[in-house]
């Protein structure tokens, strides 16, 4: 009797997984692909209001370790970073579109040092839309000018069955073609991937490894790879996170 009920357990269990999660080739919509993800990741709706900071470790493989440290303040549209490598110490804030920079603990630095070390203000205007975008997804995704495609389509990616999501942008906002792949279990974002011409098979593609759970559940480890040829061009590590008072 027992064994019967296991079986009929199990037989129940998989007919409910295969409901849940259609085969290989099936197609779900995007948009709740999304919001089951953005539930995951961001379950109390803080990241468009919150400030966090964030403390990274970036290894790349030619040129060598690199440490950051972050507060991204959505709601007061601020953006603090400190970057050190080599023994240098970049410092900037950015407010709305303004930019006050440090180097090396001076705001006074030549042309040639701004040149150098990517010291002027559009530098770090990107540097600012470049963490607040990674480390945003997928709650980003639903950002003006975001053109996501209405259907997911189950596939796979680095051999995992997985959800994608494929992304482009108003010309204004972007260019490139992105696509994201969720977990069908929890709708975590597992990886993603871009190209900025699809038919040469350029870009890259992220694979995204372990949680840093708190407020918010954002992947710990990125590692970054080449599309063309698979090569690592290096690894982001989320050594902590908090949510933070904005008189920090």
């Amino acid at each position: 009797m027992r064994t019967m009920f296991r079986t009929l357990s199990a037989v129940s269990m998989a007919a409910l997984v295969a409901f849940a999660f259609p085969l290989t080739g099936q197609e779900m919509s995007a948009t709740d692909v999304l919001d089951r993800s953005i539930e995951f990741h961001d379950p109390d709706g803080l990241w468009s209001s919150g400030s966090f900071s964030f403390n990274l470790v970036q290894t790349l493989p030619i040129m060598g370790t690199r440490t950051t440290e972050l507060i991204i303040d959505n709601g007061a549209s601020k953006f603090w970073m400190k970057m050190e490598r080599f023994g240098r110490v970049t410092e900037t804030t950015v407010t709305g579109d303004e930019c006050w920079t440090t180097f090396n603990g001076s705001s006074e630095f030549t042309e040639q040092e701004t040149e150098r070390f990517q010291l002027s203000c559009d530098r770090m205007l990107r540097w600012r839309d470049y963490y607040t975008y990674l480390y945003g997804l997928p709650m980003k995704l639903r950002d003006e000018g975001t053109i996501v495609d209405p259907l997911a389509v189950r596939t796979e990616f680095e051999g995992e069955e997985v959800w994608q999501v494929r992304v482009t942008y108003d010309p204004e906002v972007g260019t490139d073609t992105w696509y994201f792949y969720f977990s069908p279990e929890d709708y975590s974002l597992t990886g993603y991937r871009f190209y900025h011409d699809e038919s040469a098979n350029d870009g890259e593609y992220i694979i995204l490894d372990r949680i840093q759970d708190g407020d918010m559940r954002i992947p710990k480890v990125r590692s970054w790879f080449r599309n063309n040829d698979d090569e690592l061009l290096g690894t982001d590590k989320l050594m902590g996170m908090e949510r933070i008072s904005r008189d920090r």
